[in-house]
């Protein structure tokens, strides 16, 4: 069997444990629907809902993206019980493994995004005026934030599960991204598309890529261990 066959097998059966376990994907959805209610229930208590701008707006609905990404990858690995890696590391290659990993979590964490759009749209009002930007920026944050904290999740579950250290790694090097597609997302806000929009598409990306190159460079060194 192909490189590409043994990817979208194992995607295949990494969805199907994950549909199996209702339970987490309702969890994360009650997490984000309580988590927009906080944010609408603070802004309406401050008075400032009906003038709220459109910067305010789009850091909310970051900050939840982010958080509930981070929930998404941290879960995927939790799972996974030392004697299931032993299965795998007999079944698959690395390569094979981690681009699994990485596809099935930006996935999910994708559905869960457009879901948390959704639902900021419906509470807290549509500022967008580019619907094409807004949908490509929220695809790229999404998957950007998916493919840096499953490569530091992979990281820490082989170095005994220390979810500290995917922490500790992953949320300074997530800033960068985060403020690119602020920016990429603020776009979407304007009647019009400026020249700046290329710019930042470009880099989004590029941080899209750094975390897939380094995932299947580096990761089956740590899967020799």
């Amino acid at each position: 069997m192909n490189f590409v066959k043994q990817v979208w097998h194992f995607v295949l059966m990494e969805l199907r444990l994950e549909l199996r376990l209702k339970y987490a994907i309702a969890a994360l959805s009650m997490y984000v629907l309580s988590t927009v209610y906080l944010v609408y229930f603070s802004l309406e208590y401050q008075g400032v809902l009906e003038d709220m701008e459109a910067t305010i707006w789009s850091i909310f609905f970051w900050l939840i993206v982010l958080f509930t990404t981070v929930n998404v990858t941290f879960q995927s690995f939790s799972k996974i019980t030392q004697g299931r890696m032993l299965f795998y590391y007999t079944l698959v290659s690395p390569q094979v493994f981690i681009l699994s990993k990485l596809i099935v979590n930006a996935l999910i964490s994708l559905v869960l995004s457009i879901f948390t759009g959704m639902i900021f749209i419906f509470v807290l009002g549509n500022p967008i005026n580019q619907s094409f930007i807004f949908l490509l920026s929220l695809c790229l944050g999404t998957v950007g934030y998916s493919l840096l904290f499953t490569y530091i999740s992979g990281i820490a579950a082989k170095s005994g599960g220390n979810s500290a250290l995917a922490v500790v790694l992953g949320f300074p090097l997530s800033i960068p991204l985060l403020s690119i597609i602020v920016k990429l997302f603020g776009e979407s806000f304007n009647a019009q598309v400026g020249l700046n929009f290329d710019n930042n598409l470009l880099i989004a990306l590029g941080f899209n890529l750094i975390p897939l190159l380094l995932a299947l460079i580096l990761f089956p060194y740590i899967w020799r261990d």
